[in-house]
């Protein structure tokens, strides 16, 4: 994603989904991530619906009042955080999440 591909995309979201929330925008995304994840399990690795994902996360982002730039800085201060984190096994769904640190919280 670039600044250009971010400010083209939602504000043609904006024109054209006048009613679009921040929730209804998620909603939509879970849709969309069980499509997803449908294609995965049966093989099918859909660039479409990697693009419906990516598009409704950007319209979540610009319905909760973020720009680019705060996007890109959000990613990158997560980052820093997980550099720092361990990491776990993966668990039975595959995937694997940090260890909590008694410093850290639940």
């Amino acid at each position: 994603m670039n600044k250009n591909q971010f400010e083209t995309i939602t504000k043609w979201q904006d024109r054209v989904f006048t009613k679009a929330t921040p929730l209804s925008c998620i909603n939509h995304l879970e849709e969309e991530v069980k499509e997803l994840k449908t294609d995965v399990e049966q093989g099918k690795y859909s660039y479409d619906e990697i693009a419906d994902c990516f598009l409704l996360l950007f319209a979540v982002c610009n319905k909760c009042g973020l720009e680019y730039e705060d996007v890109v800085a959000a990613i990158d201060a997560k980052m820093q955080v997980n550099y720092k984190r361990q990491w776990g096994q993966a668990n039975e769904k595959g995937y694997v999440k940090h260890v909590v640190r008694p410093e850290e919280g639940a």
